[in-house]
């Protein structure tokens, strides 16, 4: 798990996920000592106290309520990445998952700007 830990600055998780709730799931990888620097932020359209701090316990880092805009999701993980920086070089910041809108791929260069610590900068990903 080393090599894919080394790869991500982020873990974006939906609380209500098919099997395993998006809680666990967070759970387990802030307890993993080899993804535990990872940030994970929550998405949900549940807003109340407990389901967010449920998510604190879980060791989230931010939880947005659906619906919500790109531009704030895209905020968001800026905020995310410059608070949390990773190992990972910012520059090769893509967006995994469906198929991509030109609108979308416009607009992920404010990613490539956010701040991270130097390329190699974790324990697990030193060789």
């Amino acid at each position: 798990m080393a090599a894919v830990a080394c790869l991500l600055n982020l873990v974006i998780l939906d609380i209500m996920l098919p099997g395993q709730d998006g809680l666990t799931a967070c759970e387990r990888l802030q307890t993993d000592p080899e993804t535990a620097h990872i940030p994970v932020m929550l998405l949900s359209a549940l807003s109340q106290p407990d389901v967010v701090r449920s998510g604190v316990t879980a060791g989230a880092v931010h939880h947005m309520v659906k619906p919500f805009s790109l531009d704030a999701l895209l905020g968001s993980v800026q905020l995310v990445l410059r608070v949390h920086p990773t190992p990972v070089d910012p520059t090769t910041v893509r967006f995994a998952g469906p198929a991509r809108r030109p609108d979308v791929t416009a607009r992920e260069a404010p990613l490539r700007t956010a701040r991270t610590a130097p390329m190699g900068a974790h324990a697990s990903c030193r060789g």
